[in-house]
């Protein structure tokens, strides 16, 4: 029959109460309580409370073992925190673990410093070590992963790799947040929004008001009048006498004094001294820290870890390469998605977005530029790229902007509303440049009339601009050549516009065809002089016998229906015709005139279409005189 002995030993201040003789080393600062806990060991200051919590240990020192089976087979393992039935029950020389939860690190052997927290969370990690293990089944098929961090529940279930996070609420092997600590890399596999900064993880754990929570061996060691902790894991918060912490994890927080600080992970801020509102995140981060409202997350204690923040001034720093939607980001930030990617929403016309190029040691600016919206009213603005020359605030010079009408406007200031599609201060240089023309487009075509006469009323000037009285334009400095816009609209009003400030331009292409039509009656003129020049010189005629014949003007001029054209023939004259052709010289029709002195034909439109056209006189084979008329119906 078994019998229970009661061992109370207050000089060496140890208490073992077991069934069976007394453990060889109930005098070794030790504290056993359950059915065979502790049997055959001989470390020092261990605590093992439970069916056969910490049986097989030996040598192991400083451990904490809660549960029945917790810690079952640890030998020599140092440092340990094993709270939960058959927690750590397989470690054997893992050291400065905390495990807690049924089953958390259950076959873990040699892995140290781990820190599962959750039902089976690390459940089979044999060697891995340095891993932040938070909620049920989390990293549940780790074998020799190390420096890993999975929150949530079964958040890494399936990872057997090194160096990662996940942050999830499935096994799923697209978690939420995902990331690699050795190649620096961050992955969001979702939408990002971040409004005014970014918030701490406090109260993770959470505790009653005026109480606090430790577990583990030193934890809260120094705490005396400090409430609302909580503490987990060797050391944790020892030197800390404060408010408001939440230190999980081996020597996590072990120098820190501050208040309202959240350190997860293995050595996590362990050397911070006074600061407060910190959040350092994974193993040892954050561990040399001396600062407050800091947020460091990363695996190790890096002084640039994988997330930094400030929560003084809302900033926070990716020092890697972050991917929105894709797994293998190439750039510092690279977005993935079907609709629209990037977003920037704004209250106000300051600028959204800008691009400054520094030196190659990033101490001076070279040149910036930076991008926004103008807004008036309910769809109502334009798109501005404005040049901020060295500077990174302050006034600056519009480049180019896109109205609300889609005009487009360049040059060395803001066209507040293009007037056309293209509007530009400043001179253009192109290799060519084409022009809609094809007929297929066009309809109510007409040749240009009286394009001569018409171009006479025009004056080539050359001018310079008033650079100063309107420098708000940019214009050009220096002598040009061109036309008055005022004086083209009299005579050509289709090439002229005026834009919103009643400022006038000329359409100078538009003046091609009038140019053309004005060469051909110049060169149709031309010609009807020398041929009328050689048939004189030819036939020796005299001049004196025709100058009495005259050819009057058509009236009315234009016409639309009919005209009649005026003549004088004097009675010596034998044969006289009149000719029409139109401007390429074709003949349209011939009439021989048979009354001498006044008199006149009536020409009917007819089939002509609308038109300059040219009519002449023949007197005895001479070309008298030429006219032109014009049919506008």
């Amino acid at each position: 029959m078994k019998k229970f002995t009661l061992a109370l030993v207050f000089s060496v201040t140890t208490i073992a109460l077991s069934l069976g003789q007394c453990p060889s080393n109930c005098f070794n600062s030790n504290t056993f309580l359950g059915y065979n806990v502790g049997l055959g060991a001989f470390g020092n200051f261990n605590v093992f409370v439970g069916s056969e919590a910490g049986k097989s240990n030996t040598s192991g020192e400083s451990n904490t073992f809660l549960g029945e089976g917790a810690g079952l087979n640890n030998t020599f393992g140092n440092f340990n925190t094993f709270i939960g039935r058959s927690a750590g029950r397989v470690n054997t020389s893992g050291n400065r673990n905390t495990f807690l939860g049924r089953d958390a690190g259950l076959f873990n052997e040699s892995g140290s410093r781990n820190t599962f927290l959750g039902e089976e969370a690390g459940f089979d990690n044999r060697t891995g070590e340095l891993n932040t293990f938070i909620g049920h089944s989390a990293g549940r098929q780790n074998q020799a992963g190390s420096r890993n961090i999975f929150l949530g529940y079964q958040a890494g279930f399936g990872e057997i790799g090194s160096d990662k996070l996940y942050i999830a609420n499935s096994g799923t092997v697209e978690p939420l947040i995902y990331g690699e600590f050795d190649n620096n890399l961050l992955r969001i596999n979702g939408k990002l929004e971040v409004t005014g900064g970014i918030e701490g993880l406090t109260g993770l754990l959470g505790a009653t008001d005026e109480a606090n929570t430790f577990l583990g061996v030193r934890a809260g060691d120094s705490l005396l009048s400090g409430n609302k902790n909580v503490f987990i894991g060797l050391e944790s918060g020892k030197d800390n006498n404060a408010i408001n912490n939440t230190f999980i994890g081996a020597l996590s927080g072990r120098a820190n004094k501050g208040s309202n600080n959240t350190f997860i992970g293995q050595g996590s801020g362990g050397l911070n001294q006074n600061g407060s509102g910190n959040v350092f995140l994974g193993y040892q981060s954050g561990l040399n820290e001396q600062g407050s409202n800091k947020l460091y997350i990363d695996n190790n204690n890096t002084a640039s870890p994988l997330i930094y923040g400030d929560f003084n001034t809302n900033v926070v720093a990716l020092n890697g390469q972050l991917g929105v939607g894709i797994q293998n980001p190439e750039r510092p930030i690279h977005l993935r998605a079907t609709n629209a990617i990037f977003r920037i929403d704004r209250d106000r016309d300051d600028p959204g977005f800008a691009i400054v190029r520094y030196d190659n040691g990033f101490n001076n600016v070279w040149k910036s530029f930076y991008f926004y919206t103008k807004g008036t009213g309910i769809n109502q603005g334009k798109f501005i790229i404005a040049d901020w020359a060295t500077n990174v605030s302050g006034p600056s010079t519009p480049r180019f902007v896109i109205a609300n009408d889609g005009n487009v406007g360049i040059g060395d200031f803001l066209f507040t509303n293009p007037s056309q599609k293209l509007t530009v201060s400043g001179n253009v240089l192109a290799t060519g440049s084409f022009i809609t023309s094809d007929k297929r487009f066009k309809k109510d075509i007409q040749t240009i009339p009286s394009a001569m006469d018409r171009l006479g009323k025009i004056n080539g000037v050359s001018y310079s601009y008033e650079t100063q009285k309107f420098a708000e334009r940019g214009l050009p400095e220096g002598q040009n050549l061109g036309l008055i816009a005022q004086e083209v609209e009299k005579v050509f009003p289709e090439l002229v516009v005026e834009d919103a400030e009643g400022y006038k331009a000329v359409n100078y292409d538009g003046l091609i065809p009038v140019l053309i039509e004005a060469l051909k009656s110049q060169d149709a003129r031309i010609k009807y002089l020398e041929s009328r020049l050689a048939t004189n010189q030819a036939n020796n005629t005299k001049v004196e016998d025709l100058q009495e014949a005259q050819l009057f003007q058509n009236k009315p001029n234009p016409f639309d229906r009919s005209t009649v054209i005026p003549y004088y023939l004097p009675e010596g004259v034998s044969r006289a015709t009149l000719i029409i052709t139109d401007l390429q010289g074709k003949e349209l029709s011939r009439q021989v005139l048979d009354k001498r002195g006044e008199g006149s034909i009536t020409l009917q439109a007819g089939s002509l279409s609308n038109g300059l056209y040219l009519y002449t006189l023949v007197v005895d084979g001479e070309l008298l005189d030429t006219k032109r008329m014009l049919i506008e119906q």
